[in-house]
């Protein structure tokens, strides 16, 4: 016992040394903390609102439902309400999380596979996941990896015949969690209730089914009552809820074209995932052939195929590699437990034959090891990258925000940071925390921009800093343009790397007053890695 111990705090000392190592560079070269993306601070907002105005929103006094992670969120706001609103709370709760995910594998498994084994499976999903860049990140997809892996591990349970009590009320609890952790989560419940279905545990998948649905639907009636829409208006952007056409929303054969088959980058990675849950089930149908019985590790195989094929249907991978994240635990597991049931069938009377499957094996694993090794170092430099990125960009728009329009309101595009630290009253115009602008994306580009004006207008908005590259011309057309704070450097991470300023007040007070503040804050408070560009009409001020 005392050496599957050392295995686990091996484990969580290996996780800090990662962790530990990317913080530092990041302080070291900032001088302060900062996260790598803009959502982080979306969160952030959200739960300091709610913390201390009672109001979800990125406004204090206004309701907004811009979090696709309202568990994740009300986790913060509750740490908001009890300690202070704190930078650092995000990346805490997630490092407690993190522990307890290398807890839950390492218990699971420390008397079904060797000490060997264990250690390969919980230093591949630290590097993998990978865990440490991800608790840096600091949103809710390691909660959602932990409960998946927690909700397949019940599900493991439940169909090797330990049907106990204990296991049916864990499996209850963690259906009516997960869901609620990241909307996704709804596609591995359904999996499970399938194959639950199919071993006649009708009661329990059905119950399954009601506590998702009712997690799920408490969120939903909230966001009604409160103006709302019954899912957040992150989920209706960026899935396909956005389209008006009915038969898009339900048959998703566009969807994968564009996100997994043209897609070079998820393409890969679904292969990589394809490849070892075929490796997983191919073992196990030889197992089963040797035992005359299926295992439980076999149906809960069948679930992750059957939530893979729901995720890739309705979502998508990508943007610093975050949102198939929750996938690795899981199929990390199930690949380390296969591998370590297949080795004494190989190794055992060792022939040419099996000599040439194992090579063939070996080589047939090596893709996705590489390409997962590629992922986890690049996903290591965008970290870096992407924190320099946020400090430089939304860290000084929110600080001339915070100084300059102060308790007044102002449009943005990206809106974690400017939200989190200052007063101001923010219209959201890419429509993440603005319902018209949400359910008017994909109407057409003219609606859209008639909206967000209509927006702007309503709320006596007199400046707006935008990527230009993400709207119509027809949305900042008739507008005063006066420059734009531009990056040095190439963008790894925000998706421009120029922002813009317009005049939308038609008084010369407020122009100038707008000039007047840029002009101070250049020179006093840009660092030297971002310039501002002034409009030909200004660059002699």
């Amino acid at each position: 016992m005392g050496k599957k111990i050392l295995l686990l705090l091996l484990s969580f000392v290996f996780y800090f040394i990662i962790l530990g190592g990317l913080c530092y560079s990041i302080v070291e070269s900032l001088g302060k903390f900062t996260y790598p993306l803009d959502d982080t601070y979306i969160h952030m907002a959200i739960s300091k609102n709610l913390a201390e105005y009672g109001t979800w929103g990125i406004n204090p006094h206004e309701f907004s439902s811009a979090s696709s992670s309202p568990l994740f969120t009300l986790l913060l706001a509750l740490c908001f309400f009890l300690f202070g609103v704190n930078e650092l709370a995000p990346l805490i709760i997630n490092i407690i999380i993190s522990l307890f995910l290398i807890y839950f594998v390492w218990d699971f498994f420390k008397n079904k596979i060797s000490n060997l084994t264990v250690f390969f499976l919980l230093s591949s999903i630290i590097i993998f996941t990978p865990l440490p860049n991800m608790s840096i990140i600091a949103m809710e997809h390691i909660l959602h990896a932990l409960l998946s892996l927690l909700y397949i591990f019940v599900l493991w349970k439940i169909t090797s015949g330990e049907f106990e009590k204990k296991n049916i009320i864990s499996y209850i609890i963690i259906s009516f969690f997960l869901p609620i952790s990241r909307y996704e989560g709804l596609f591995l419940i359904i999996a499970g209730g399938i194959i639950l279905l199919y071993k006649h545990k009708f009661k329990l998948s059905f119950l399954g089914f009601i506590a998702a649905g009712l997690s799920v639907s408490i969120f939903g009636v909230y966001f009604i009552y409160n103006g709302g829409t019954f899912f957040p208006y992150s989920v209706i952007v960026k899935s396909n809820l956005a389209e008006q056409n009915f038969l898009a929303k339900i048959i998703p054969f566009k969807s994968i074209l564009e996100n997994f088959i043209w897609k070079k980058g998820s393409r890969i990675y679904l292969i990589c995932f394809i490849i070892l849950i075929s490796f997983s089930l191919c073992t196990q149908l030889i197992i089963r052939f040797k035992k005359k019985k299926i295992d439980g590790v076999t149906y809960v195989i069948f679930a992750f195929l059957i939530n893979l094929l729901l995720y890739i249907s309705f979502a998508k991978f990508g943007w610093i590699y975050r949102y198939e994240a929750f996938l690795f635990p899981m199929v990390l597991s199930l690949f380390f437990y296969s591998v370590y049931q297949l080795y004494p069938i190989l190794t055992k009377k060792i022939t040419l034959k099996k000599i040439i499957l194992s090579s063939f094996i070996g080589l047939f694993l090596l893709y996705p090891l590489i390409r997962f090794t590629q992922r986890s170092v690049f996903n290591y430099i965008c970290i870096k990258r992407g924190a320099e990125e946020i400090y430089y960009q939304q860290y000084q728009t929110a600080k001339f925000i915070k100084k300059y329009y102060e308790n007044q309101s102002v449009g943005i595009n990206d809106i974690g940071y400017p939200s989190f630290l200052s007063n101001s009253y923010i219209v959201d115009m890419f429509g993440l925390g603005n319902k018209n602008i949400a359910l008017s994306k994909k109407i057409s580009e003219e609606y859209l921009a008639k909206v967000i004006k209509t927006e702007l207008e309503k709320k006596n908005v007199n400046v707006i800093f935008i990527y230009k590259n993400w709207f119509d011309p027809n949305v900042y057309s008739g507008y005063i343009e006066i420059g734009s704070w531009k990056l040095n450097n190439c963008c790894s991470v925000v998706a421009n790397s120029e922002v813009s300023v317009y005049s939308i007040s038609n008084d010369p007070k407020d122009l100038q007053y707008l000039i007047r503040s840029l002009n101070e804050f250049n020179k006093k408070e840009l660092p030297s890695r971002v310039n501002f560009i002034w409009n030909k009409s200004y660059d002699n001020l």
